[in-house]
């Protein structure tokens, strides 16, 4: 007889590692093949349940989807939490700020009508919002504009401003790529905004030939641009260029990878670090090196997931990307959120059932802490509080937390073996259910079907003894909750194995 304790869970959770022989346990670290809900990241070591969303403000446009949401930091002490929606009769773009607990509309005018369900980008520069869209749907760019305080303007700023599908800051200029000039398309330029010091304002030259614009690769669109290491990173679906001397008259273009983006909402700058993303996987540059992709052990969630919805946002160290609707090993996944701890290196991956994301954005409240914050295909907006808070639901919906380990060999895989005992210490076990199943030399299809889970136990102690008999080759545990509970919290296992 022999007692076998796996210590923490500190490895890497992964979709696609081979389930057996389990050569996932190493030195008395257990390794996790799906983590749906919790954490290996709070506690270092534990798995820790998921906090939840609260809803911020009324609902914007109740069953319309907010196609985009920033943060409209105006200056220090002036901003405004910003949405772009449909009205109600889906014929024009609407943009609402949050007033209290009520979304108030911006006078447009009849600027934006006929432009509903256009994909949305928003810009904070010189204390002004500049706004540029377009709909795939319709084939239209969104008619730019520029925001202060709740002023609109066609004009401000942004006079002779192509329309553009993107939108970003470099240096002291605003720059807007693959875009409408007049009637005419440039999806492979990037034309830019300059400051002047005489007047105060942002000079927009797109005269044909002399304008203020550049073309990195004349046979591919642009589907995204950034900017990190006082460098201009412009996307293609197939690589990545870097500019830099602009203004002067030898605008210095590169293509520096053979690696590229195909949404411009997967790309995130944390430090010296750029994340992005394609249909291969995400990726991850540290100070313009060469890319590497991160997400190796999420290949299945990623790649069965639809690229033209994902959305993302770097909050609290960790790179969060909704996927939406996929699966993996067999298991589907209901608006499925993965998150990206840059500490641990490690994915973990999470459903929301409240509400279906259209867009992620971080938003900086008055406590000084920045917050993940979220918009929806309903109208609505929701917001991640902090890991201390006591939100321990998606606005009164449970937080379903689902974890399965390995298959467990104990070094032994051509030996059946018997397990007398399973002890699980849990701080907080919140009566979370525990489940086993054994794969035999007979098995043939693992699946919950043909072999399902056995039902040993309930959470709800510190020192958690279950008595079993189970007998087999190889051994998996599930750890399964759906609850408005607060977080339980697991931090080792011990099997009395004969």
């Amino acid at each position: 007889m022999a007692n076998i304790t796996y210590r923490d869970f500190l490895q890497q959770p992964s979709t696609e590692k081979s389930l057996l022989p389990n050569s996932q346990v190493i030195a008395g670290s257990l390794a996790l093949r799906k983590l749906n809900g919790a954490s290996i990241s709070d506690k270092l070591g534990a798995i820790i349940k998921d906090t939840g969303f609260s809803k911020v403000g009324a609902t914007a446009e109740a069953n319309k989807t907010i196609t985009g949401l920033h943060n409209f930091r105006q200056s220090e002490t002036v901003q405004k939490l910003l949405v772009a929606i449909n009205n109600s009769g889906d014929t024009a773009m609407t943009l609402k700020y949050l007033n209290g607990a009520v979304w108030t509309d911006v006078s447009l005018g009849a600027t934006w009508n006929g432009f509903e369900d256009c994909k949305t980008e928003f810009l904070s520069f010189d204390e002004y919002c500049f706004i540029v869209g377009y709909d795939s749907n319709d084939n239209v760019f969104l008619p730019v504009g520029t925001l202060k305080d709740t002023t609109f303007s066609t004009s401000a700023k942004c006079t002779n401003m192509p329309k553009a599908k993107y939108i970003e800051r470099y240096y002291s200029g605003v720059f807007v790529a693959n875009v409408e000039v007049g009637s005419t398309r440039h999806s492979n330029r990037v034309y830019y905004g300059l400051w002047d010091d005489v007047t105060s304002d942002i000079v927009w030259n797109t005269t044909e030939g002399t304008g203020n614009y550049f073309t990195c690769d004349y046979s591919e669109a642009i589907t995204g641009i950034k900017s990190n290491w006082n460098t201009l990173i412009i996307f293609d679906s197939f690589s990545a260029h870097a500019v830099n001397n602009i203004g002067t008259q030898t605008v210095i273009r590169r293509k520096i990878w053979k690696v590229g983006c195909q949404n411009n909402r997967t790309i995130q700058n944390f430090s010296t670090y750029m994340f992005f993303g394609n249909v291969d996987g995400i990726y991850l540059s540290q100070g313009g090196s060469e890319p590497i992709n991160i997400s190796y052990d999420i290949t299945e969630l990623v790649r069965n997931s639809d690229v033209t919805k994902w959305t993302s946002a770097i909050v609290d160290e960790e790179y969060v990307l909704y996927l939406g609707d996929t699966s993996a090993n067999g298991v589907g996944y209901e608006n499925l959120v993965v998150i990206y701890n840059i500490k641990t290196l490690s994915w973990r991956w999470r459903e929301v059932l409240r509400f279906e994301p259209s867009i992620l954005s971080i938003n900086k409240e008055s406590d000084g802490r920045i917050y993940l914050y979220s918009g929806s295909v309903s109208g609505e907006v929701f917001k991640k509080p902090k890991k201390s808070s006591n939100i321990f639901d998606d606005d009164t919906y449970p937080i379903i937390a689902d974890i399965e380990t390995f298959a467990f060999d104990f070094g032994l895989p051509q030996v059946d073996k018997k397990i007398n005992k399973i002890t699980v210490y849990s701080e907080n076990g919140m009566n979370v259910e525990v489940f086993a199943r054994v794969i035999n030399t007979n098995t043939v299809v693992l699946d919950e079907v043909n072999i399902p889970y056995e039902y040993i136990g309930t959470l709800d102690k510190m020192v958690n003894e279950f008595n079993t008999d189970l007998r087999g080759r190889f051994f998996q545990l599930a750890f399964r909750e759906i609850s408005r509970n607060k977080p339980f919290s697991i931090q080792s296992i011990t099997f009395e194995v004969i």
